[in-house]
């Protein structure tokens, strides 16, 4: 019996959305997070990193190709308005121009080593859809970790 239940937990881990652990403390520092629709608490997904641009909030906005094992989690605005790429946000990783955001951010600062363009990387954190009037795509925003895959 205890061989059966160490081969279940074996078997199931063998999943990437389900070994994986995000760090629910980020949400406090994530900028009018009452805009992000929370599908996935916790998912990790693997891509290339193709831009990364600084925000006014004091993220990045990272447009990563996902692998074709996750493209299913895009959405038709990640496709018109994204370029058929993933949104990932780093979180607090400047001082925030607006000052409306400088309170989210705090003193708490994150940065990755591993986002850079052409970088390939696994990317884990809460996937969501941006609900914002100019937005609706679907991103990993926040982000717990990324490391190479």
């Amino acid at each position: 019996m205890g061989y059966a239940i160490v081969t279940m937990i074996l078997l199931t881990c063998t999943l990437p959305s389900l070994c994986q652990t995000c760090d629910a403390a980020m949400w406090q520092h994530v900028y009018r997070r009452s805009r992000l629709k929370v599908v996935s608490n916790c998912i990790s997904v693997t891509g290339t990193v193709l831009s990364i641009t600084p925000e006014t909030d004091g993220d990045l906005h990272v447009r990563v190709k996902l692998d074709p094992a996750y493209t299913h989690l895009l959405n038709g605005f990640n496709h018109k308005r994204q370029g058929g790429a993933l949104i990932v946000e780093p979180i607090c990783d400047h001082r925030p121009s607006r000052s409306d955001a400088r309170a989210a951010c705090g003193a708490f600062h994150q940065h990755f080593s591993a986002v850079k363009v052409g970088n390939h990387v696994k990317i884990t954190g809460a996937y969501v859809v941006d609900t914002a009037p100019t937005n609706g795509w679907r991103e990993i925003h926040p982000i717990t970790s990324v490391t190479p895959p």
